[in-house]
């Protein structure tokens, strides 16, 4: 691909993001009412947003922290899980307002620097963290919106990604195990071949999971401050689905998409529209209350909480 021809092609994504950004705004602009979303944000029980919301985020994090611990020592380096926790905190609290959470890498770089492990194995480790993420959100949502028999999608499309999820895996199983492990391409590959063990992928699943729901419930807690009360069901589904719109808006911080979609949900399962949209301005405050955390980590462990010496090396065992 030429110079010229990726200019092009960041150009035309750069287009489109930005008219759908823009569209999603104008639309929140118009059809929300604010001065009911106000009165709403007015009377909100804070408590449940400060205090629920964010102990579920940092549960959230500690969990992500403890998938990629159990990653990389399956690959052969070993990190302490408290410098993972640290990185998982200020880079997850900043990867918000990048697509699809691209931010998040950065902290692969930073592990990179400070010599505590190879590049292509940390992204090895931080490909194995999103594809999971993504087989995870795109089960919780099926499964969720199946057992709510949610009005908000149609059950062939439920049924749709059941499939591709069954298609997917195996057809990904066994490219890993076709692929030749010499070359460039084997080195990219073989530290992906961790997922074949089935024990470990269970439990990698297992794990993605339970953050998953840590994050419906800081939903829930945010919402329940508004007295919108859902069930664990109904706010995974709400949860989960609004975040795969969000990735694919590949909108920074999916700006006008997630209120659009929070509000729609809340809507169909029967609250009036102010109340629905205040729900969908409360769940994005906790945006806010992610980088705040992210930054007390900064304050309150320095720059230790992303660097420290050099001369702290991982344990490599092997791949």
């Amino acid at each position: 691909m030429t110079k010229q021809s990726k200019l092009s092609r960041r150009l035309i994504t750069f287009c489109i993001a930005a008219t759908v950004l823009t569209l999603a705004v104008r639309y929140i602009i118009i059809n929300f009412q604010w001065h009911e979303i106000g009165q709403q944000l007015t009377h909100m029980n804070w408590a449940w947003l400060l205090i629920g919301g964010s102990a579920s985020i940092l549960a959230y994090w500690l969990t992500r922290a403890m998938r990629l611990k159990m990653l990389l020592e399956k690959m052969g380096v070993s990190i302490p899980l408290h410098r993972l926790y640290l990185l998982n905190a200020v880079y997850l609290s900043l990867s918000i307002i990048t697509p699809f959470q691209s931010g998040e890498a950065l902290k692969i770089e930073a592990l990179k620097r400070h010599g505590l492990l190879e590049r292509h194995i940390g992204y090895s480790a931080f490909f194995i963290e999103r594809v999971l993420d993504l087989i995870v959100v795109i089960g919780l949502a099926a499964a969720s919106l199946l057992l709510t028999a949610s009005p908000t999608i149609d059950r062939t499309l439920i049924y749709t990604l059941a499939l591709l999820l069954a298609i997917i895996l195996p057809c990904c199983a066994l490219l890993l195990r076709l692929v030749p492990p010499a070359g460039k391409l084997g080195r990219i590959v073989a530290p992906l071949r961790i997922t074949l063990d089935p024990l470990f992928f269970i439990r990698q699943v297992l794990i993605t999971t339970l953050g998953w729901i840590l994050v419906s419930l800081g939903w829930l807690a945010c919402l329940r401050g508004l007295q919108i009360e859902l069930d664990l069901f109904r706010g995974i589904a709400l949860t989960t689905t609004v975040t795969l719109i969000n990735i694919f808006s590949f909108i920074p911080g999916a700006v006008g998409i997630s209120e659009a979609g929070v509000a729609h949900f809340l809507i169909r399962y029967g609250y009036e529209p102010a109340i629905a949209q205040a729900g969908a301005i409360a769940v994005r405050l906790t945006m806010l209350v992610v980088i705040a955390l992210g930054v007390l980590h900064v304050t309150a462990f320095g720059r230790g909480a992303i660097e420290w010496p050099q001369r702290t090396k991982a344990r490599h065992s092997g791949v």
